[in-house]
């Protein structure tokens, strides 16, 4: 019968500050800064420096996305809610978009 050996992948996570020397090969995520680590291990286990060496997660392929240039909606949507002065009574109007919207008496 083969022996079988399940593995389990973990990574850390949470604020670059509060960040621990990784083991070697171990990920860590930043959640303030949004960057990937992965950890270089100690010099007794023959890692070059003690740190993290920092993945890049930026730019084009990565996260965050760049914004396609022209894409943007020229006018904004307008929610408008107004109240009835005699009944009391909220009306809604429906949603629209408008370059510029002004209230005058």
């Amino acid at each position: 019968m083969p022996i079988v050996q399940i593995s389990r992948i973990q990574h850390r996570r949470g604020k670059a500050t509060d960040l621990p020397q990784l083991a070697a090969g171990e990920l860590g995520w930043s959640v303030d800064d949004q960057k990937l680590y992965i950890g270089n291990g100690t010099v007794a286990d023959g890692a070059p420096a003690v740190g993290n060496t920092e993945i890049v997660t930026a730019g084009y392929g990565g996260f965050p996305r760049p914004k396609p240039e022209g894409r943007e909606k020229p006018t904004k949507r307008v929610y408008v809610r107004y109240r009835c002065t005699e009944t009391g009574k909220a009306h809604h109007k429906k949603n629209f978009r408008a370059k510029k919207f002004e209230l005058t008496e």
